[in-house]
């Protein structure tokens, strides 16, 4: 598998399979961005009669019990970490992929292309 596409799947939510959004993680160490594990808690939580329990992890399914389950599922997602070294991957590639530059030529500037392009071979 190439490096490339590796460190994609690495800076990807398994939930939108897009670059996280401040990745929090569950104690099993999955992580997801905030929004998307806040709208999963929310429709997927587990209770015994009236009192919610917890909710099992969209990859590994283990069950996951937030330490106040008194509180709105909702609020669930404030109690895991922010998984600072995945949030600056994922700022850091944002910024690489913003400075990025294209040929202009080949493909409608869809080729990276930093002194000149491989596919055409002009000079950017």
């Amino acid at each position: 598998m190439p490096a490339a596409v590796m460190e994609e799947e690495l800076l990807s939510c398994p939930i939108c399979f897009e670059l996280y959004k401040l990745p929090r993680t569950l104690p099993c160490l999955h992580s997801f961005c905030e929004p998307c594990l806040s709208s999963y808690i929310a429709s997927s939580f587990i209770s015994q009669g009236k009192e919610p329990i917890g909710f099992n992890c969209p990859v590994c399914r283990t069950l996951t019990n937030p330490p106040k389950t008194s509180e709105d599922p909702s609020t669930w997602v404030n109690y895991y970490h922010i998984n600072e070294g995945l949030q600056s991957q994922c700022e850091e590639k944002k910024r690489l992929a913003a400075e990025r530059k294209s040929c202009d030529i080949c493909e409608g500037g869809k080729n990276d292309a930093e002194f000149w392009c491989r596919e055409c071979k002009a000079c950017s």
